[in-house]
């Protein structure tokens, strides 16, 4: 909301996700409005849940009591079934666009693509990035199975754990060429020199998995 478009003498209450990416954003505020006499409020619900609880029940039931009194209007509706999502997306972007859209979900049809399997090739070299432990890992298990015959498995450190060293012999048992190179998938001069191992110790490469990951959780704002 842009405050310079307020009224004077206005009182302005705001919530949802769009003030709440300025507020973490810490975006700035022109100050100069306020002096037209405009109350500016905030309200970030997941917030007060956390901080006072008791206090957001309070406002909770008074904003329910206020639609029971008609006093608050819902926003309005725009329905799309699923299958016209990207009709939905296109009226979302328009001027004129004003609500909430809703995508329903029931009887309806939506276009896929056919399944596909996946084809590998024994005489040919996949590449799995972080594929020394974890997902990554699980994957190559996977693809092991299927006839694969080389497989570099690319990670920052190697294995992990002796159940991920225990995996990776287990697939080689299986007639699996493996290479463990340890590299930084962001450094450009160690992907060259992996690629060049390949190249010169295994068939050709043919297909690359990215499986990297840093699990970091964290609130999502």
């Amino acid at each position: 909301m842009n405050i310079l478009a307020v009224r004077p003498t206005t009182r302005l209450r705001i919530h949802g996700l769009s003030i709440r990416a300025d507020i973490y954003r810490n975006s700035k505020l022109s100050l100069e409005r306020l002096g037209e006499n405009i109350s500016y409020f905030v309200v970030d619900v997941d917030r007060l849940a956390a901080q006072k609880p008791q206090l957001h029940q309070h406002v909770l039931n008074e904003v329910v009591a206020m639609f029971e009194r008609n006093e608050l209007e819902p926003h309005e509706i725009t329905e799309f079934p699923i299958s016209k999502l990207p009709d939905a997306l296109r009226f979302m972007t328009r001027a004129a666009y004003r609500g909430k859209i809703v995508m329903n979900m029931q009887h309806d049809r939506v276009r896929t693509l056919p399944p596909r399997n996946a084809a590998f090739r024994p005489d040919r070299t996949y590449l799995i990035s972080g594929g020394a432990s974890g997902f990554g890992l699980e994957i190559a298990r996977w693809i092991a199975s299927r006839r694969v015959r080389h497989l570099v498995l690319l990670s920052r450190s190697g294995p992990k754990s002796d159940a991920d060293r225990t995996a990776i012999e287990t697939i080689r048992s299986q007639g699996v060429h493996v290479l463990l190179p340890r590299v930084d998938i962001a450094d450009p001069v160690a992907i060259d020199a992996v690629i060049q191992r390949i190249q010169s110790e295994t068939p050709t490469l043919a297909g690359v998995i990215h499986g990297a990951a840093v699990l970091d959780d964290a609130s999502i704002p």
